[in-house]
């Protein structure tokens, strides 16, 4: 939800690369995010002590909050370089 905030509030000239590095940080979030869910889902009916599981979920929902950022960044980079090219 705040991706599309930041996209409506973006201004004008800023709109295209916004809805770029947005849609890539929510691409990124639900790839690693389904993921962690079938490795969380994975240790725990493999019978993992429930403290190896919650370290788990924690680590793996910090990874995918930084996959998401860094596929951003990622997004933005590019944007910047195409636009930089007269793409």
């Amino acid at each position: 939800m705040s991706s599309s905030v930041k996209v409506y509030e973006a201004a004008p000239e800023d709109k295209a690369r916004t809805t770029v590095v947005e849609t890539a940080k929510v691409g990124a979030g639900i790839g690693f995010g389904a993921i962690s869910t079938v490795l969380v889902i994975g240790l725990a009916s493999g019978g993992t002590a429930l403290v190896v599981v919650g370290i788990v979920a924690i680590s793996v929902a910090l990874a995918t909050k930084s996959a998401s950022e860094i596929a951003g960044s990622i997004a933005g980079g590019s944007y910047d370089l195409i636009e930089k090219l007269g793409g």
